[in-house]
């Protein structure tokens, strides 16, 4: 990977007083970096072998890779930085409330949209975030059916390593089309899309649309790739795990118009997000 400790000096990353925990931050990215990629690789090999599904009690569905991917990270995680992992498979058994959340702890999605992972499609990923007194310090969302991890470390920008040609580039939010191209999901709620079209009809612009599921949506308006990205109503904050992603890319993500406070098991309404100099009319 490209983005290392020695780079501090090269106008790639900026340089801070306090080097040793720069990096340290750096070093926890890259090891995080690693272990998603790593796990990035289980999931498409799990899906080729066959996969076990089962309805979970909310009557969503999940998989044994999703199962194995979440173990895995529960021993990985707490080996680069201590701190309690919180996932969307374990939270039957931790208990939240012990976490002290002034404390960093780790927030998981093993594999989000396992719809589509299960489907054969591209569009899932694996999400996580280093997270303390509400806000993060790292997010990593690896999407492996496209070769890529993207990930954001708090104050030092956003990345897209591709896996493939094993190379790094610091990406921006910057939207640039003639119409707006807009990230919906597949399973939205058609008043929130018709309020996102509507608040962003102040740019004076075509809106167009195109279903994305997962996360990766929101990494797709941090890229520059879309101009604005909606979830379905309501979402858990590991769901919401890219959003440092596109702030630390320049652009902006809210939940029902405020700024996004991760808690463990946290429920978000109305996440959009938006590229760089994308006006929003509520």
């Amino acid at each position: 990977m490209q983005l290392s400790s020695n780079k501090l000096n090269t106008g790639e990353l900026p340089v801070y007083s306090d080097i040793t925990s720069l990096k340290r931050k750096i070093d926890i990215a890259i090891a995080t970096v690693e272990v998603v990629e790593e796990m990035g690789k289980l999931s498409l090999e799990l899906r080729e072998k066959g996969l076990e599904v089962t309805i979970k009690h909310d009557e969503s569905k999940v998989t044994n890779a999703d199962v194995k991917i979440s173990e895995i990270l529960d021993i990985k995680l707490p080996l680069i930085e201590p701190a309690p992992v919180v996932s969307e498979e374990n939270t039957n058994k931790i208990n939240i409330n012990d976490i002290d959340l002034t404390k960093s702890y780790w927030l998981v999605d093993p594999i989000d949209s396992t719809s589509s992972y299960i489907e054969g499609y591209s569009g899932f990923c694996i999400m996580l975030s280093l997270v303390q007194n509400g806000e993060q310090l790292l997010s990593v969302v690896g999407a492996p059916a496209h070769d890529l991890v993207y990930y954001a470390i708090k104050g030092l920008g956003s990345f897209k390593y591709d896996t493939e040609e094993k190379s790094t580039n610091q990406i921006h939010a910057s939207f640039v089309g003639e119409k707006l191209k807009v990230a919906t999901p597949f399973h939205g709620s058609e008043t929130d899309m018709r309020r996102l079209k509507k608040g962003l009809s102040i740019n004076n612009k075509e809106i167009e649309t195109e279903k994305v599921s997962s996360g990766l949506k929101y990494c797709f308006v941090a890229d520059g790739q879309f101009a604005a990205a909606g979830s379905i109503p309501v979402i858990k904050s590991w769901d919401a795990n890219p959003a440092l992603i596109v702030i630390e890319a320049g652009g902006a993500i809210s939940s029902e118009g405020n700024e996004i406070v991760f808690t463990p098991n946290g429920a978000l309404k109305s996440v959009r997000a938006f590229g760089k100099g994308i006006d929003f009319q509520p």
